[in-house]
């Protein structure tokens, strides 16, 4: 009878301890979509987006939720600026909630001005350091025309990726045919260079939101005189430590006119020489 006692002591004592070990583990973080399959893009029409609404729970308290649209990134855990607050449908930064509802209606409806498909990126991470992410994928079609916008044509839009490793060619630049060659090793400055004659290069242009470049006529008017600075064979722009975020470029072919947005510059050393790469959007009409 004792030894019987004994055994059932000893398993309690083991389902005990099960029991601890099972109320330490925690669960991570979790991204959720209300109402919607994230797996799939959601459509709307330009400042016309409907309520889209993401839910965001970490048990053990958010450390970091950052979102990443193009070049906008911003961390609502542990920004102070206001502005960022208002875009998503909260009051006040995140760090240290447990869960939080996102919006991202008013994102959509006043930071996207042209028609195409946009991305999300959206990245939690909790204070046991357990991370979670989604992507979020909108495609915002043209308002419906009115009569008094019948004649407005949107500017096409598209996305670039350039690569080159030492002296070979870009990849990724076929359509443009451009190249470019190292002109400070240091800086890594490039020098972009016309394919033929007939295209011309225009850079640092003047004050100009490419955003709110929407319509045709819009994108027409950089190629009038005084629009922006002299167009040129070539442009140098420097690479390394993503110099070359946020510069604009525009590239005047015979067939058609591209205004080119720089997202990320990156270099880095191969076996073939410095590779760079290159990545952003771009707006074009046909001539």
């Amino acid at each position: 009878m004792r030894h019987l006692l004994q055994v059932l002591a000893f398993a309690l004592f083991v389902l005990a301890a099960s029991g601890a070990a099972l109320t330490g583990a925690h669960a991570g973080p979790e991204i959720t979509a209300q109402g919607f399959d994230i797996s799939l893009p959601r459509e709307g029409r330009l400042e016309q987006f409907e309520r889209l609404r993401i839910r965001v729970e970490a048990a053990e308290r958010i450390k970091e939720l950052s979102i990443t649209e193009r070049s906008y990134e911003v961390d609502l855990a542990t920004t102070l600026d206001k502005a960022n607050y208002r875009l998503f449908g909260i009051e006040k930064r995140l760090r240290l909630h447990k869960d939080v509802t996102l919006n991202f209606q008013t994102y959509i409806n006043e930071r996207i001005a042209a028609p195409g498909a946009y991305e999300f990126l959206i990245r939690v991470e909790d204070h046991e350091d357990d991370v979670a992410t989604a992507r979020l994928l909108v495609i915002v079609a043209a308002q419906e025309e009115t009569t008094a916008a019948r004649t407005a044509k949107p500017v096409k839009t598209g996305v670039f990726r350039f690569v080159r490793a030492g002296p070979g060619r870009v990849e990724g630049a076929e359509d443009l045919g451009i190249t470019w060659k190292t002109i400070d090793e240091v800086a890594v400055v490039i020098r972009i260079e016309a394919p033929s004659e007939g295209v011309a290069f225009t850079e640092k242009l003047a004050a100009l939101d490419y955003d709110k470049i929407t319509d045709i006529a819009d994108l027409a008017d950089l190629t009038e005189p005084g629009a922006a600075s002299v167009a040129s064979a070539y442009v140098d722009l420097p690479t390394a430590n993503n110099a070359a975020a946020g510069r604009l470029l525009a590239i005047d072919t015979p067939e058609k006119y591209f205004l080119m947005k720089l997202g990320r510059s990156e270099t880095s050393l191969s076996s073939s020489g410095t590779t760079v790469v290159l990545e952003g959007e771009y707006k074009y009409f046909e001539k």
